[in-house]
């Protein structure tokens, strides 16, 4: 009993100081709140960071026509996604056959050269292994000499490579020729063109002087 008075006894002022810091009032100087200003250039700078912007080519106003003309990067950027489209965003729906002509044509020669080549060098590690191997290509041309197959190995080697060369040429000269069709567009090429010569009156120094005039349409 005697250790549980003495708790008590030193638990009593706690108790007190406690409740008297709860129920003092709250003096107004005690606690301040500054409102610091804000930048709006910051917040516009925060706005652009995180919102989300659609790249240029995915908008509708990077492919409309402006004042009657295609736009040519439009144009270029059509002619590398799908061959042809250029052409066709041009209005010159003629030219899209010939794309496809010509790099149909580059394709027909990559196959072609990419199958000799496979069938001659599958040949040609068999002979030196002293196995048989037969293929219709082979059969057609008459080589089964070690030498003979090594050559034509060679020779379609490198021919295929030339095609790749020449595929991807293709492909870029019929977008470069989207893009210039494009530009070409805006000049004034017409019959009319004419220059007109006729006298004009010009002032040097508060002096009239007599000048000719161009006048090129």
């Amino acid at each position: 009993m005697r250790k549980i008075g003495l708790v008590l006894f030193l638990l009593v002022p706690f108790g007190i100081g406690f409740a008297q810091t709860v129920n003092s009032p709250i003096q107004e100087d005690s606690i301040r709140i500054e409102v610091l200003p804000v930048d709006s250039s910051s917040l516009e700078q925060a706005e652009k960071r995180f919102s989300f912007q659609k790249p240029q080519m995915l908008t509708r106003e990077f492919y409309a026509y402006k004042n009657g003309y295609p736009n040519p990067k439009a144009s270029v950027r059509l002619s590398f996604l799908v061959p042809g489209a250029g052409q066709v965003y041009n209005r010159k729906y003629w030219k899209a056959p010939i794309v496809y002509l010509g790099l149909g044509g580059m394709i027909y020669l990559l196959n072609d050269s990419s199958t000799k080549y496979i069938v001659y060098k599958n040949a040609y590690k068999r002979s030196i292994q002293n196995l048989p191997f037969s293929h219709p290509i082979l059969i057609q041309s008459g080589i089964t000499s070690e030498a003979g197959l090594k050559a034509e190995r060679d020779k379609y080697e490198k021919r295929r490579t030339l095609t790749y060369v020449g595929t991807f040429a293709v492909y870029g000269l019929f977008a470069l020729e989207a893009f210039v069709d494009a530009h070409l567009q805006s000049f004034d090429i017409s019959k009319d063109l004419s220059i007109q010569i006729q006298p004009s009156i010009q002032e040097y120094y508060q002096f009239p002087g007599l000048g000719i005039q161009l006048n090129v349409k």
